[in-house]
């Protein structure tokens, strides 16, 4: 009885950090920008601001910003805001004299714990445009993830068959 206690202890704290793949996998998470991705702006941005959910070495970091035509119009600065105590948010300017059309910022960061990401989000100016789907964001399952929920769930099948037979 004790034994199959236990078991279902360690499958019940492996399904634990499965469901929580934020912090078992450290790695920061795209938490907010500015643009919102999707935004409608009727004047194009200064900058563009992104917040990840832990902090950032201060290189590796890189924003991109380009227009429809791929033509990339950030000035090439990303920098860690070091106003930010978390040391957790990204920014890059652009250019001036952007016209109305959809943008698209792609951006890669590394944590102080080396795990890096990566993903884009889009926004648009003047005219209204369906964004591109944003990647990278928090709510989003990478493969290992699901992979390791499963075997916590196969395991935990396992353990129950052997137990009933």
């Amino acid at each position: 009885m004790i034994i199959r206690l236990s078991w279902l202890v360690v499958l019940a704290v492996l399904l634990a950090l499965a469901i929580t793949p934020g912090s078992a996998l450290a790695h920061a998470r795209l938490v907010s920008s500015n643009p919102s991705n999707g935004a409608t702006l009727s004047a194009p941005p200064d900058r563009i601001i992104l917040v990840f959910s832990e902090e950032l070495k201060p290189d590796g970091n890189l924003i991109t910003v380009t227009d429809a035509g791929g033509r990339q119009i950030d000035r090439g600065d990303t920098a860690l805001d070091l106003n930010d105590a978390k040391r957790a948010t990204l920014t890059v300017s652009l250019q001036s004299g952007l016209g109305n059309g959809v943008y698209t910022v792609q951006w890669r960061n590394v944590s102080t714990d080396g795990h890096s990401d990566r993903g884009q989000i889009s926004f648009t100016v003047g005219v209204a445009a369906a964004p591109l789907p944003a990647t990278g964001a928090g709510g989003q399952w990478p493969l290992l993830e699901v992979l390791a929920l499963a075997v916590a769930l196969i395991g935990m099948g396992t353990l129950l068959r052997r137990q009933r037979a």
